[in-house]
């Protein structure tokens, strides 16, 4: 069993216009995007709201990159 603390990657809320840029490069619309709940331990603490997209950014195993939200309000699918 390991002894290294779980982390918890790295979410930032981005503005209106970095989300416009993000839905450009892959020429989709926000209701495309994977969902996280507006409950999320993790949005909770980036005061994030519905409507709003976040960035999680993932280091694994020396590869980093980044993937996108769209945060929901829980129970409204």
């Amino acid at each position: 069993m390991s002894s290294n603390p779980i982390l918890v990657e790295k979410h930032v809320i981005l503005s209106d216009s970095e989300a416009d840029e993000v839905l450009k490069k892959f020429k989709i619309t926000p209701d495309k995007l994977p969902k996280i709940y507006d409950d999320d331990p993790q949005i909770l603490k980036v005061k994030g709201k519905p409507g709003q997209i976040v960035a999680i950014d993932r280091d694994d195993d020396g590869k980093k990159y980044t993937y996108y939200r769209l945060i929901i309000k829980k129970g409204s699918i």
